[in-house]
């Protein structure tokens, strides 16, 4: 009997005048219903992912480029970018889609929903990248997989490098990639995973707010000095909301973004803006669209960035875009990067010793427009990322120990991607 015929036969009995033995039945029968429902919505879904899986496997040959990512803000964008200026028939764009995460889904026909990559034929493809590296399952793949490392590229975001567990697979995995897309973050690879692959900066990832959409946006004339904090919720907010309060008498207003990022401080730094700066400090709690974003940062002065890593690139260049005055700290990979490629940026740790004058004082925002336009036009941008997805072989050894009883395999040859 299907499923259909076993809803059929199973239907609700009429509750009226029904005694304790009879509502008892009815009770167990709605019960065995919703079981039913539930096994067909697996068994459905069952049958989606594994039709899902044959389509990809399908479109996966030698000449394709496989994008394996997680549908966060940065998704959407990218996905539109690399079908805007590559060609979309050799690019397969697998996401995982988080239920928890409420981001736009990306859209196209080489675009698909996974769950996970256990029957996708990555040795099929001509390339895989990975947009970040977050799963135990990616490690894991590539780990017993090691050939795949031959083609394998990590675009570093940050918190995967920052956060990545040091142990045996993921150090394996992390330090033999053929390839490392990052700017700012290159000496923290180099420093912790002596990579044998190629480094290799392409620019910028591909963020919500465009260049289009920075250049649609109108800065209004504001009396007061508006300065925003961190680009998530952070503890380090905390810090810089006690450095701020010797300003307290000028005529300034705060504002910070707590909709994401280390949420358990989101309370604590909502309760100190207010107890200090009263009715001139906001915090924005809900995700908010790019164009509503960049009014906020277009209507702002200042950015003051006090995470002890690497973070906020993208809201960071849309800041030094529209003219805002940008404070990193000194020992974060980013301020050094800004500052070796001629953009003006300072230091957060010496806030504490500025004047309200020194603070405020921003010369030198249309020479940081003209050279930060560089790494947010996508036009530009596009022709960086080609050295990211052009194709050539070339002959790497990586150490790699297998144990199987007596046999031990030392080393396994691979070829890796790396662009001219």
């Amino acid at each position: 009997m299907n499923i259909k015929n076993i809803f059929k036969h199973i239907l609700p009995l009429p509750a009226a005048n029904a005694n304790a033995a009879e509502l008892r039945v009815l009770y167990e029968i709605a019960g065995l219903r919703n079981e039913i429902s539930s096994l067909k919505a697996d068994i459905e879904a069952y049958y989606n992912e594994q039709r899902n899986i044959a389509l990809i496997n399908e479109r996966i040959t030698e000449e394709t480029i496989v994008h394996i990512m997680t549908n966060e803000k940065f998704s959407k964008p990218y996905v539109d970018f690399c079908n805007t200026y590559f060609e979309p028939n050799r690019h397969l764009l697998l996401v995982y889609n988080l239920s928890f995460l409420s981001y736009p889904f990306p859209v196209g026909d080489n675009v698909f929903e996974i769950h996970n990559l256990q029957k996708i034929d990555l040795n099929a493809a001509q390339k895989i990248i990975f947009h970040s590296l977050w799963s135990d399952e990616e490690v894991n793949r590539l780990y017993f997989e090691p050939r795949l490392l031959r083609k394998s590229v990590w675009i570093v975001w940050g918190a995967d490098l920052y956060n990545a567990p040091r142990e045996k697979r993921h150090d394996f995995v992390r330090s033999n990639f053929a390839w490392y897309c990052s700017g700012a973050d290159s000496n923290i690879i180099k420093e912790r995973y002596s990579p044998k692959g190629k480094i290799i900066d392409v620019g910028g990832y591909i963020f919500p707010v465009s260049k289009t959409i920075l250049d649609s946006v109108k800065r209004t004339k504001h009396s007061e000095t508006v300065i925003q904090i961190n680009n998530s919720a952070d503890k380090s907010t905390l810090e810089i909301l006690d450095v701020l309060y010797k300003f307290r008498d000028h005529d300034i207003r705060i504002w910070t973004v707590v909709s994401y990022g280390d949420m358990q401080w989101k309370d604590e730094i909502i309760a100190k803006g207010n107890a200090l700066f009263a009715d001139r400090f906001q915090a924005l709690t809900e995700y908010m669209p790019p164009e509503a974003y960049v009014n906020h940062i277009a209507n702002s002065d200042i950015l003051i960035l006090n995470q002890r890593r690497q973070q906020g690139v993208g809201n960071t260049k849309a800041n030094l875009y529209l003219g805002n005055k940008v404070f990193i700290r000194s020992d974060v990979s980013t301020y050094g990067y800004f500052k070796s490629n001629g953009i003006e940026v300072y230091d957060t740790s010496a806030i504490p010793n500025m004047e309200f004058s020194e603070f405020t004082k921003n010369d030198t925002a249309a020479s940081n427009k003209v050279l930060i336009e560089e790494t947010i036009d996508e036009a530009k941008l596009a022709k960086k990322w080609k050295r990211c997805l052009k194709w050539e072989k070339c002959k790497m050894y990586i150490w790699r120990g297998y144990r199987c009883g007596v046999i031990f395999t030392p080393f396994v040859p691979l070829a890796r991607n790396l662009a001219a």
